[in-house]
């Protein structure tokens, strides 16, 4: 049985994003909690909108993902801070911490046990959503939250970064099939990890870098998704 197209989870997240905002006197957090509730409205209604009007799932993709990347649209001087050259140092870091975390990600977290049908013709989109994916969070949930908060610590900002990743995760239409405790504690993880990468390092690269390393597994779950015989209509993340 499919999970709901609009969950109350992912209305109650949004209701309580848009009170928030009254509250907020500081204009890059206000921001910030603007672009948020952007991100957490087609998060909620994009699956919606592409079974109730069935355009492709290229249209799907840009609509459910490239939210996250319109601070960067509207304000167009974040890229060139954001996507600095950091030094070998940085990225060298960010790769040892990557293979790292994923080692202990595959010794101790829980196998995913729900991988719906994927035909082979449909990998290149799997790509494409794995890409823009990870490099939109890392712009938004890092670079932008990062650059819009930076009057808070290091340490704040870094935990109210891979909070609000987990709660991104959490809201996920598929979440309850895809992610239990462990998945949702190393979300976390790679939040913070990803968080003080580019504070210290002053661009985003290395926290892409580390990121997509971490993620190496999912890219061979696409290939193990060609494999599975029983079939889900698992095609609106």
């Amino acid at each position: 049985m499919e999970p709901p197209l609009i969950q109350k989870k992912q209305i109650v997240a949004l209701l309580l994003a848009i009170a928030t905002v009254p509250f907020v006197s500081n204009s890059g957090a206000q921001y910030f909690l603007l672009a948020f509730i952007v991100v957490l409205f087609f998060n909620a209604f994009a699956p919606f909108l592409f079974y109730k009007l069935k355009y492709s799932r290229y249209i799907h993709a840009a609509v459910y993902y490239l939210p996250m990347y319109i601070p960067i649209v509207v304000m167009p001087e974040l890229i060139a801070k954001l996507f600095s050259i950091p030094s070998l140092f940085s990225l060298f870091l960010a790769a040892a911490l990557g293979m790292a975390l994923l080692w202990i990600k595959r010794r101790f977290a829980n196998p995913s046990t729900f991988q719906a049908k994927l035909k082979k013709k449909d990998v290149p989109y799997e790509v494409l959503i794995a890409v823009i994916t990870l490099i939109g969070e890392e712009v938004f949930f890092r670079g932008v939250l990062i650059s819009m908060l930076g009057d808070l610590g290091i340490l704040e900002v870094s935990l109210f970064s891979a909070c609000c990743f987990v709660l991104i995760h959490f809201l996920n239409r598929w979440a309850d099939r895809m992610f239990d405790r462990k998945s949702y504690l190393f979300h976390f993880i790679v939040g913070f990890i990803a968080a003080l990468l580019f504070i210290l390092s002053e661009s985003l690269i290395p926290a892409i870098v580390f990121h997509a390393i971490f993620n190496a597994d999912s890219y061979y779950e696409i290939y193990l998704r060609t494999q599975v015989v029983e079939d889900y209509s698992f095609d609106d993340y």
